[in-house]
């Protein structure tokens, strides 16, 4: 061929395995130039406009939107946990004041009982006790 037919291409050589070649060749390239070119071909293509970049850019929009998502719940979440620790604070205080309540009544129901003891004694005519008299 003459020289003027390849004045826009450049010349390029490189080894490839047989086993490539191979496959190469059952998909129909009978040329090593022809397999170079629509390869280089695909690979512009892929570089320049790829269908995968814009579906790669939505995973990761939806991805962040997701993840939004989750940050509000964890801050709802968190919020009712606090709430939550402050209600079981306050019905803690509750029921030790509860607990203190009772104590002074349990102190003196005892004390009135004794009262009405010793004085249902000293109706009947019970003497004190011996050890009492001091």
């Amino acid at each position: 061929m003459p020289q003027e037919d390849h004045k826009n291409m450049k010349k390029i050589q490189c080894w490839i395995p047989l086993t490539t070649w191979e496959k190469i060749e059952s998909l129909g390239y009978s040329s090593p130039t022809i397999a170079v070119t629509k390869a280089f071909e695909s690979l512009l293509e892929d570089y320049t406009e790829s269908p995968k970049i814009p579906k790669l850019v939505d995973k990761i929009e939806e991805q962040k939107n997701r993840i939004d998502e989750f940050n509000i719940k964890v801050q709802t979440l968190y919020s009712e946990l606090h709430a939550t620790d402050e209600k079981i604070k306050e019905l803690n205080e509750y029921v030790n004041n509860q607990f203190v309540y009772i104590q002074s009544l349990m102190l003196e129901n005892n004390s009135l009982n004794i009262k009405l003891l010793a004085e249902a004694h000293a109706e009947k005519g019970v003497k004190k006790v011996w050890w009492k008299l001091w």
